[in-house]
């Protein structure tokens, strides 16, 4: 079932908006429809500009994979991002960190040790925050750009880590060597609607299956200047997914923002973000911040509005893509 009841959300304000126009490709109408319906949806609210990115396994000679370009940027020192919530992302992965009275719970670890220690743990000090205050550690899937600095962060600070049970299992399979770190030690696991209560936050955890089996979104409230706002962030809609069934396919991974969407309606959420900062413009309000170029609100606070545009222009670029695998195969039979 496509994701009507957000198109509708949507509809009036599309209505009163201009819209923005998609690229033209060579790409059949099949494929091409579902990107103008997905720039027209976006309309730069939350991250025009990189939508050809998300859109790249569309066709490669079209829409070129945003992770090589992002990789060449230099790495935003850490950021506040909220009175208690702040970034600590590289160019091209995120972690988050929750500050709260009793502690800090820490969402994603970065690629390895090296890096949690120059970017966690020195970007905290450098944010007046002390790592060792680290009491959780929330995995939001089991790849190892997210989790490769956990076992270092948890063995050093004896913090707690989360994850979903059958991504702990993908995490915990055995792999070939690569630059990221060995998984943390097999320890909390998270299920649907669960809660975490620390000091005086409480965040909700959601399973959005599709980027992997397992994939976790929380919803965080948080305050900017004292007032409040709520952050929804989705924990991976990386659309490689698609590619394979295994991990969910595209029926999955549109379920999953589908369900999130609603959710993070309901929560009030009024931010989206996501484990990457090419997928949500992390990295550039990370740099307004620093050069103190930032509006006197938080660059991330986008209304409700964009929140839910942001999530039906991913499901379009699902459609899009499932679209442009089914003319290949039919290309491909005799």
């Amino acid at each position: 079932m496509r994701c009507y009841h957000l198109l509708a959300l949507l509809l009036p304000a599309i209505a009163a908006a201009e819209p923005y126009d998609a690229p033209q490709t060579a790409l059949p109408e099949s494929v091409q429809g579902h990107i103008d319906l997905a720039y027209l949806i976006l309309k730069g609210d939350v991250s025009r500009g990189n939508l050809p990115g998300t859109l790249y396994l569309v066709d490669d000679k079209t829409f070129q994979s945003p992770v090589p370009a992002a990789q060449k940027l230099p790495s935003q020192p850490a950021a506040k991002a909220f009175d208690q919530f702040y970034y600590l992302g590289i160019n091209w992965v995120s972690a988050w960190a929750l500050n709260t009275s009793d502690g800090i719970i820490l969402f994603d670890t970065l690629e390895n040790a090296e890096q949690a220690a120059q970017y966690i743990e020195g970007g905290l000090r450098r944010l007046g925050l002390d790592p060792a205050r680290i009491k959780y550690i929330v995995i939001t899937h089991g790849h190892g750009d997210h989790y490769g600095g956990a076992k270092y962060l948890q063995e050093k600070y004896h913090a707690r880590v989360l994850m979903s049970d059958i991504d702990w299992d993908l995490a915990l399979k055995p792999a070939p060597a690569s630059r990221f770190g060995p998984p943390p030690a097999r320890d909390l696991s998270i299920s649907d609607g669960q809660s975490l209560t620390l000091g005086k936050s409480t965040v909700r955890f959601y399973l959005t299956p599709g980027h992997t089996p397992g994939t976790v979104s929380s919803i965080i409230p948080v305050t900017d200047h004292g007032r409040p706002h709520v952050i929804s962030f989705i924990g991976g809609t990386g659309l490689n997914a698609v590619k394979n069934p295994s991990q969910g396919g595209g029926q999955v991974l549109r379920q999953s923002l589908a369900k999130f969407a609603k959710i993070s309606l309901a929560a009030g959420a009024d931010v989206v973000i996501s484990s990457h900062p090419f997928l949500d413009d992390s990295w550039e309000k990370a740099r307004l911040v620093n050069e103190g170029k930032a509006p006197n609100s938080s660059p991330w606070v986008c209304g409700q509005d964009a929140m839910l545009r942001y999530y039906a222009a991913t499901a379009e670029a699902v459609y899009a893509i499932e679209a442009y695998d089914r003319l290949q195969l039919t290309r491909a039979q005799p």
